[in-house]
């Protein structure tokens, strides 16, 4: 039996239909491991940050 609080079971029936922050960043690695299905972490790292190099960056100051 789980102990699950009344009030955090009504929060997550709110917000289970809302976008999750990381699903761009899942896609990604996804994308990354269907590619090459040995990739490890490190490796997928790498690729994140190859594709982040890649991506034009939007700076606050500017």
């Amino acid at each position: 039996m789980l102990l699950v609080s009344e009030a955090g079971d009504y929060r997550w029936l709110r917000t289970r239909t809302r976008p999750n922050k990381f699903d761009d960043l899942l896609a990604k690695i996804r994308q990354i491991r269907a590619e090459n299905k040995e990739c490890g972490a490190y490796r997928i790292y790498l690729a994140l940050q190859l594709l982040q190099s890649h991506d034009p960056i939007e700076h606050p100051l500017d």
